[in-house]
Order: C-alpha cells, then sequence, then structure tokens
C-alpha cells in the first residue's frame, strides 16, 4: 500500500517522497524541538504536542482533510510525507488512524497545524508494521488540517455495503457517478481508505470491488494498481495480485511496496571457475528430494553453486547474505533452511545467496555413526570461503555495499559459516555471521580476537546442537568476542523458518533488528 493517506488508514508504507533530503532536516527539527520539551503539553494518554496554530473548529466527529503531514521515526529519519497541494481525507472517530494521530487532530480542528509527538503505544505499538515501522517505534507528526463540507463518496459506499454487501455498493457508486458526484467529496485517495479498512476487517472482496471502481475511474494512477495488488493479495488471488504490481511498477519503478512482492527470479551461480578444487576425481551423482518434512533435499554435491536472490532495486538496502543450510554435512535442508530464508531476506531488501555445498556421498540409510564432522565438512568450509570471495567480487553488480558481506549458517551450515569466520585471513572474512543452532562441531578451533559481529541464536530443548553452540559461545567470550545470543526456552532443532508457535518463531525479526542496529542495512 502506498497512497500516503491510506499509510495512515491501513498502516503501510508509501513508496518514494518528495524532496526525501529537504524533509530530513525538517525531521531533524522535529526531534530537537521533542527532545527539548520546551512549550509541549502532555496530555492524559501520554501524546507530547505542540499546537503551532489554532483551529477554527474543534472536531468531535466527522470528516476532515489533511492539508500538510511529516511523518519521522525518533531518531530523525523520514518515514512519510504528503505530497505539494495533496488533500487527504479521513473521518474523525471512525478508527481509520493510529490513536495520537486521531487525538492530535481533535486538539486543534479545522485550520489547525500541531507538532505530535506519539510514543509507540498511540503509534504502531509493541510489533510495528514492518517492514516499514519497526517494533516500538516513537513516531513525529506534523500535521495541518482543513475542512471538507461534502460527505465522503466512501462514508456513503460502506454505508451501502452494510446494508446490501457488494452489489449494494456498485449500485450507490454506479448513481454518484451519474451525477459526476455532486455532493461528494470523491477524491482518488478516499476509496484507497475505504479499501483499506475493507482489508484490516478480513473483507479482501470487498476491497478489491472498491478498487477495481477507483481503477476505473483513474487508469493512470500507478498507486490504484498498487493497492488493487495489495488487495488481491489477501483475497488469495496470486496472479492478480502479481498483474497489478507489475503495472504499478511500469508506471512507477519506484514503488517500494510492489517491489517487495514482484521479486526477480533466482539466478545460479556455478562457486568455482572449474571442477572444485580437492574433489576432482568425486563419481557421485546429485540427488534431489523435492518434497520431505523440511521441504526441499539434496545429497551427494560434487559441483557447488549459489543462487542469488536479488531484490528489486526499489527495496536493496545494500547488504547480501551467504546462506548454508544445514544436514550433518552428509544432507543439504534447502527448504526451511535456505530459499525459504532467503526468499524472506530478499523481501526486506537484503541480497540472499543460498550456497550449495560439496557434501560426501551418503551411503546407507541415516546419519552414519562414526561421521567425523571436521572430515566432513571440510569440502563445504572451503566452499563458504569461497563464496564470501565471489560475492565480494560481484558486490557493485548486484548492489551490495562494501563491508556488508554476510554469512548465515544452520547447524551443520553453522559450522560451515564458522569456518569461514574464523579463517586466518581476516580480510577474507564475511562482514557479520549469523549461526542459527550451529557453530563448529568438531575439535573446537582457535579463536580470534576482534572478530566481525556475530548473531547467534538457539533453544534451550535442542538435543541435538543445544550443548555444542553454547560451547562455541563461550569460547567466542573466552577470546574476547561480544555476539549477540538468542537463547529460546522452545523450539528445538532446525527451527528453520518453520511456525511452531513459540518464541523462536520470532528469531528472524531479532536478526534483522541486529543488522539495523549495527546499521547492515541503513539506506
Amino acid at each position: 500500500m502506498t497512497i500516503r493517506l491510506a499509510w495512515l488508514l491501513a498502516l503501510a508504507l508509501l513508496a518514494g517522497a518528495p524532496a526525501v533530503a529537504a524533509t530530513d532536516a525538517r525531521c531533524g527539527a522535529l526531534v530537537a524541538g521533542a527532545g527539548s520539551g520546551a512549550h509541549l503539553s502532555v496530555s492524559a494518554s501520554g501524546l507530547r504536542y505542540r499546537v503551532l496554530k489554532a483551529g477554527t473548529k474543534r472536531l468531535a466527529n466527522g470528516n476532515v482533510a489533511i492539508e500538510h503531514y511529516l511523518v519521522c521515526f525518533a531518531n530523525g529519519s523520514f518515514l512519510d510525507a504528503s505530497a505539494p497541494g495533496q488533500t487527504l481525507a479521513f473521518t474523525v472517530g471512525g478508527k481509520q488512524v493510529v490513536r495520537g494521530f486521531e487525538e492530535a487532530t481533535r486538539l486543534i480542528g479545522i485550520g489547525g497545524e500541531i507538532q505530535a509527538y506519539l510514543p509507540y503505544a498511540l503509534a504502531y505499538g509493541e510489533k510495528g508494521r514492518p517492514p516499514a515501522v519497526p517494533p516500538r517505534s516513537d513516531l513525529l507528526f506534523d500535521i495541518r488540517l482543513a475542512g471538507i463540507d461534502d460527505a465522503a463518496l466512501s462514508t456513503t459506499l460502506q454505508h451501502a455495503y452494510d446494508a446490501g454487501g457488494i452489489p449494494s455498493m456498485k449500485r450507490t457508486y454506479a448513481r454518484a457517478a451519474a451525477t459526476g458526484f455532486k455532493g461528494l467529496y470523491a477524491a482518488e485517495d478516499d476509496l484507497v481508505g475505504l479499501a483499506y479498512r475493507f482489508l484490516k476487517k478480513g473483507r479482501a472482496d470487498a476491497a478489491v470491488a472498491a478498487l477495481e471502481l477507483n481503477v476505473a475511474r483513474f487508469p493512470h494512477s500507478w498507486n490504484e494498481y498498487d493497492s488493487l495488488g495489495d488487495a488481491y493479495r489477501a483475497a488469495g488471488n496470486a496472479a492478480l495480485a502479481d498483474a497489478n504490481y507489475r503495472r504499478a511498477l511500469q508506471m512507477n519503478p519506484k514503488d517500494q511496496n510492489a517491489a517487495s512482492f514482484v521479486t526477480p527470479p533466482a539466478a545460479v551461480i556455478p562457486l568455482w571457475p572449474g571442477v572444485a578444487p580437492g574433489t576432482e576425481n568425486w563419481t557421485q551423482h546429485e540427488v534431489t528430494y523435492p518434497k520431505t518434512p523440511v521441504g526441499e533435499v539434496v545429497m551427494n554435491v560434487v559441483s557447488p553453486t549459489l543462487t542469488a536472490y536479488l531484490p528489486a532495486p526499489a527495496m536493496a538496502t545494500g547488504a547480501g547474505v551467504i546462506i548454508a543450510p544445514g544436514g550433518y554435512c552428509v544432507a543439504l535442508a534447502l527448504g526451511a533452511e535456505a530459499n525459504d530464508v532467503a526468499a524472506i531476506l530478499q523481501r526486506r531488501g537484503i541480497a540472499a545467496f543460498v550456497l550449495k555445498y560439496r557434501i560426501p556421498e551418503k551411503k546407507g540409510e541415516g546419519i552414519p555413526k562414526d561421521l567425523d564432522m571436521d572430515v566432513a565438512c571440510k569440502y563445504g568450509i572451503a566452499d563458504g570461503i569461497q563464496a564470501v570471495k565471489v560475492v565480494r567480487q560481484r558486490a557493485a553488480a548486484w548492489g551490495i555495499k562494501p563491508g556488508r558481506v554476510g554469512f548465515m549458517g544452520f547447524s551443520a551450515g553453522g559450522m560451515i559459516a564458522s569456518g569461514a569466520l574464523l579463517q586466518p585471513d581476516a580480510a577474507a572474512r564475511p562482514d557479520f555471521a549469523a549461526l542459527l543452532y550451529g557453530a563448529s562441531f568438531g575439535a573446537m578451533p582457535v579463536i580470534p580476537a576482534k572478530l566481525p559481529p556475530i548473531f547467534m541464536a538457539w533453544a534451550q530443548d535442542d538435543p541435538i546442537a543445544g550443548d555444542a553452540v553454547a560451547k562455541f559461545y563461550d569460547a567466542l567470550r573466552a577470546a574476547g568476542d561480544k555476539p549477540e545470543a538468542h537463547i529460546f526456552s522452545a523450539g528445538g532443532h532446525g527451527f528453520g523458518v518453520k511456525v511452531q508457535h513459540t518464541t523462536s518463531d520470532r528469531w528472524i525479526d531479532e536478526f534483522f533488528a541486529w543488522l539495523d542496529a549495527n546499521g547492515f542495512t541503513k539506506r
């Protein structure tokens, strides 16, 4: 969703905003004003505000228009702003905007202007609205209001829908259109807001109907196709969602919302220029099992590759992450521990590279009882080190900034990641690493001091890797490193991105927050 008022209504972020540099400076001024506390009032709810101009009429309920707004994060970074000359309608008392925004509008009334500082509880709460608004985000608003004499078309259609469903809403729209929408506020943004209110209530079919009416009326607006894509996605129609997102991107290549759902296809790149060194005499044949309890699994890998999941340019953060799946170095779990993770990173603007590393030939059923992890994983570690080199060599072409090449490993993939992280050549190490219920499972390696930033996560009830991961964490600490560790009470081994309804489900949110805090995803 990318229309500005509807961002306020539907809790999503618009793509692109005018004069970002100037707006950033104004965000700095807003933050400075909030920090000084000078001449700020505080409401009973905790809203802090400064009235710049009192309005002529206080609002109890009813339609109102926003002549101007600016939205910033508490750190001074820009989130959203209205376009010059744009007037956007909403209904006070209709629960269409966040609590703090509505409270601020009630404080000034028509023609008024206010600077409001919303604690996260009055904005988007504990969870935020990822990816646009992180959890617990305090927000700053500058708002100027105008009045609307006419009733909003959206309100009229809402009443019609409540009375007779979609057919009644369409009939009412047709009658209004026949009069040229006389006596109605019927700007483009108005029905977008209605559609997202429908979506919020789980009425995707009604949202689709409203937006189809608006697309017919405003066929040259990229935002209409973007919004219709959201509605079709919510309705479960992936094909029509994709078609509308692509139409929006054709009209506006900077549409970040559409770009986050229309992702470029993955590209497979050989890891080595020829036969991988050290295994020239391997004669095994690679075998893929597409449907297992953990998704796609591959065995007997001889020719290692990187599969690149590159984000759309409008979404790219400049970060790249190599992903090594687990499987005891006798198999690779390419589903929940690689491809699924890569797709999530890609949608968050992070280039992801699934590493299909070499593993010895699988003979017999199950895990070999005499498996030596140091031997089984040594080829994968060599491939991991090579993967860092390949990604860095192509970083510019892939939109990755210097100093932002990371390595993520799951289970045995954590051993691959730690091998690349601990290699003697400090310059060839990744710039950061994430070890998910994985570490060096063989003999404890030498731990260098001053390693790149490390993120770790595992579950206390992991019967396979829990003790080994904790031991590796202690070794890192003893060497003077300070990894960030998340130890979940439950989740078991191999949770990947599966939904288990345990706190381990949230590890990837913690990872994104850690990336942001360390500046790896700062645009």
